[in-house]
This record gives C-alpha cells, structure tokens and sequence, in this order.
C-alpha cells in the first residue's frame, strides 16, 4: 500500500489519509478495517455520466440522510481534482449536546430531494441508537429543501450552533477521507473549472 500522511479531522469524526492511493489500496483498506461497503459509486463533475450534475456549495450533511437506516461510515477516494474548489468540509455534532435536545425528541423534518424531484418521508429529527442520541442533519441548500413539524424549524437553529468548527480537506488524486456518518457531517466548497471524479463507499 502507498505511504500516507494521516490527519484526523472534526474532533476525531473524519481521518484524511493524504498519499497517492490506488483503488486497489483502498479497497485493501476498507477490508483491514473491517468495513464491507454495501454500496459504491462515482461522484463526478466535468463529464459525461455524471453522478452530481450541479458544482455548486454543498451544505453540511450525513451521507443518505433521507433514509431510515443510514449508513455508519462513509469512504471518498479521489481519483481526479478540479483546477480549483471543490474541498469538502468536516464537521461534527457531540452525542451529549444532542442528549440536551429534550424539547425536540418529537420533532419530525422531510426533504425535498431535487435530484430525484420528490419529498423523502417524514424522519425524527432526534434518534436514539444504543444508549446514544444522534441527529439527522441535512442543512438546506441548492440540492435540497426542507419541511419541519413539531419544533423542527426552532431545532434546525440548536443543531447549527451545535456544529463544531468546519476544517476543509484539500484534495490531491489518491487520497482519501472516512468519514464516521453518524458523529460527522460533510459538505463541499463549490467546485471550478475542469473535472472532478471521487469515488465513494457507504457502509
């Protein structure tokens, strides 16, 4: 395997391995760590097939918010960069902040998706999982709106101001950025000229 330089990100929720990494390394990688993806695809800008058909910034979110079962982890390799922008930002949300969050443990949000052009279902914004309480955080921007019932809308405030500080991640082919898809939350920068391609793992 390529020789890295590790960075951990976003209070330990996000790891940045900077090196020139193969696609066969990281899958090596994902296997030594035990994660088994039960999903791959390629987010790609700049040509034909594209996956993300919009360059513009990037709200912070967890991976496949909209879904009942999220997925735990989340896996980005670059195969190829833009001239410039695109970096994606990290951040996090503490389980015991969230624990604090009492008045909102019924507040229920949806998102209208623009990519699919529907509303997803109606989710608890508040879950818990284990003896742990996790949000599920999907800010508003130019890929999605949102609906709140319950004391959503007044919740959406408290989560924002929850966020820790949002560090950014430069991107150089072969590098690549887990993500824990519960603790952290990612966005990007909007994206410049030339193309872009990361591939992606959800676990």
């Amino acid at each position: 395997m390529a020789r890295h330089r590790t960075r951990t990100l976003a209070n330990g929720a996000a790891i940045h391995l900077s090196a020139e990494m193969t696609l066969n390394d990281v899958e090596a990688l994902l296997r030594d760590v035990d994660v088994v993806p039960s999903a791959k695809s390629v987010i790609a800008v700049g040509h034909d097939g594209l996956r993300s058909s919009t360059r513009a910034r990037l709200s912070l979110h967890q991976e496949d918010y909209h879904l009942e079962r999220r997925p735990l982890v989340l896996c980005f390799w670059c195969e190829r960069t833009a001239m410039f922008g695109g970096r994606t930002l990290v951040s996090s949300v503490e389980p015991a902040r969230l624990a604090t969050m009492t008045e909102y443990r019924h507040a229920r949000v949806r998102y209208f998706r623009r990519s699919s052009q529907e509303w997803t279902p109606w989710r608890p914004l508040l879950e818990r999982i284990s003896t742990e309480w996790w949000a599920r955080i999907a800010l508003p921007d130019a890929h999605r709106n949102v609906e709140c019932r319950s004391g959503a809308g007044d919740a959406f405030d408290d989560l924002q101001a929850m966020v820790g500080p949002v560090e950014a991640v430069d991107w150089s082919a072969g590098d690549v950025l887990v993500i824990d898809n519960r603790l952290g939350v990612h966005g990007r920068e909007a994206i410049g000229p030339g193309s872009r391609s990361l591939h992606r793992w959800v676990a």
